[in-house]
C-alpha cells in the first residue's frame, strides 16, 4: 500500500473513531453525547476539510494537516500523557478518573499516574501515526516546491 492510500485509510479511520463522541457510545466513551456545535465539532469539521482537500489532491494540504495533527497532539499530550512523566496531584488523578469512570480500558487505572482509556489510546495512536505521515508528505511537498517539480 502506498503512502497516500495508507494516509487516506487512516485519515478516514480517525474521523470515524473521533465521531464516536457524537453518539452515545458508552462505555467506549463517557456517558452522553458531545454537542456538534462545540470545540469538538469544530475539530471534526477541520478533519473533514483536511481529508476532503487530500482527496482532491490540493498540494498544500499536508502542511495544513501537519498543523492540525500537531496542535491536536499537543492538546492531547497535555490532557492525557504528560502526567505519565510528571507527578500529578491525587486530586488531579481522582478528577481525571471520575470523568472517565466506567469507560473501557486496555491498561488498568493507577493511583500514581493517569492512564488513558481505550478510546483515547486508539485515538492518540492514530493522531501520532497521521502526524508522522503528514510530516513525511509535507517534507516531500516542500522539496518538490523548492526544486520546481509538480
Amino acid at each position: 500500500m502506498n503512502t497516500k492510500k495508507l494516509y487516506t485509510t487512516l485519515f478516514s479511520l480517525i474521523i470515524i473513531w473521533y465521531s464516536i463522541i457524537f453518539i452515545n457510545a458508552y462505555p467506549l466513551t463517557v456517558k452522553g453525547t458531545t454537542n456538534l456545535f462545540s470545540i469538538y465539532g469544530i475539530l471534526g469539521s477541520l478533519l473533514i476539510i483536511g481529508l476532503s482537500c487530500h482527496l482532491f489532491d490540493f498540494s498544500f494540504i499536508y502542511l495544513y494537516n501537519l498543523f492540525i495533527f500537531s496542535l491536536w497532539g499537543f492538546l492531547q499530550w497535555n490532557a492525557h500523557w504528560s502526567y505519565l512523566f510528571e507527578s500529578p496531584t491525587k486530586a488531579k488523578i481522582e478528577k481525571y478518573y471520575s470523568h472517565f469512570h466506567n469507560t473501557l480500558r486496555i491498561l488498568p487505572k493507577s493511583e500514581t499516574i493517569m492512564i488513558p482509556d481505550m478510546y483515547h489510546l486508539i485515538l492518540h495512536f492514530l493522531i501520532f501515526v497521521l502526524w508522522l505521515i503528514s510530516l513525511y508528505l509535507s517534507i516531500n511537498y516542500i522539496r518538490r516546491l523548492v526544486s520546481g517539480i509538480k
